[in-house]
């Protein structure tokens, strides 16, 4: 892969320009992706469910997938990766994005302290819990 510099950031929650989310996207896989015709498929989860309403959604993360150290990818690790994302002292330009989950905004906005309060909950090591 050839990129024009030197990435300012290869943190996930920080990066703005386009060579980190070069970088970045990969070296990370998320919990889903698209195909070529922008349907969502499985990539870290294996499957999801959807509540009725469409306001709750499970996923159940794959147990074949590593860190690079060795250790298992959690349903732990996304949460606190969105928890981090969204928590103001992160600062992240991108933290609108997860705007749709309860309490998403007022965490980042810093109108609630408690980041137990936003709708992203590992239920297990790889079951994540997302309300809308």
């Amino acid at each position: 892969m050839s990129i024009p510099s030197e990435p300012p950031t290869l943190d996930w929650s920080l990066a703005t320009d386009a060579v980190s989310f070069t970088v970045v996207a990969n070296i990370m896989e998320g919990l889903t992706q698209f195909d070529e015709n922008l349907i969502p498929q499985p990539a870290i989860a294996l499957k999801w469910d959807m509540s009725v309403d469409g306001k709750v959604y499970t996923f159940y993360l794959r147990r074949d997938v590593y860190w690079t150290d060795g250790k298992p990818v959690t349903a732990y690790d996304f949460e606190y990766s969105w928890k981090r994302l969204l928590n103001p002292q992160t600062a992240a330009e991108y933290a609108y994005m997860l705007y749709d989950i309860v309490n998403a905004y007022e965490y980042n906005s810093g109108r609630i302290k408690d980041s137990g309060m936003i709708g992203v909950k590992a239920l297990s090591p790889d079951v994540l819990e997302v309300k809308l």
